[in-house]
């Protein structure tokens, strides 16, 4: 999927898990500091494409000098695109670990987590999947049989996108 397409399932997540499930924060503005640590999660496990919105913001994709073709080279070895590295259960698990230890248990680690694994569930909906069960099974899961797969940057991603935003929609004005 698309950078966008990623961070508006990550949002979508946050705040249907804010609003559904438990409440990430207190007011307005924690909200939104929260909401943001999950929109930047569902970008990071694109670290691993050279094209990704992540890469680009950061200043380290190949067209970024001499560090964006140091980091590409780094990330050709590690298995490029979608790989293991990035796009597992175990790399979600690493990372929210890891921002559960630097955000110190407050529910920014919780977003981190639903940003992340946001990802990871959407990518799976694509034609390409992803490596979900890395290493117990390392071929590619698909969440939606071939036919119903969503294609990055076709017509089905964006008929999902405008669905999801409807649904954010209901969610946040409290009609669902």
């Amino acid at each position: 999927m698309k950078g966008v397409s990623h961070a508006l399932v990550g949002l979508s997540g946050v705040l249907s898990f804010h609003a559904l499930v438990v409440p990430l924060a207190p007011g307005l503005t924690d909200l939104a500091v929260v909401s943001a640590v999950g929109v930047a999660a569902s970008l990071l496990p694109d670290v691993d494409s050279d094209e990704a919105t992540i890469r680009q913001i950061t200043g380290t994709a190949r067209s970024g000098g001499c560090v964006g073709r140091l980091v590409s080279g780094i990330v050709y070895l590690l298995g490029g695109h979608r790989g293991a590295l990035t796009h597992s259960l175990l790399a979600w698990a690493i990372a929210s670990f890891v921002a559960g230890v630097y955000f110190r248990g407050n529910m920014s680690m919780v977003a981190f987590a639903i940003g992340y694994l946001s990802h990871l569930i959407a990518d799976a909906l694509t034609v390409e999947g992803v490596p979900l069960l890395w290493p117990l099974w390392p071929k590619r899961i698909r969440l939606l049989p071939a036919l119903l797969a969503i294609r990055t940057g076709g017509a089905r991603e964006y008929m999902a996108m405008v669905g999801l935003g409807v649904f954010m929609v209901l969610v946040v004005f409290g009609r669902l």
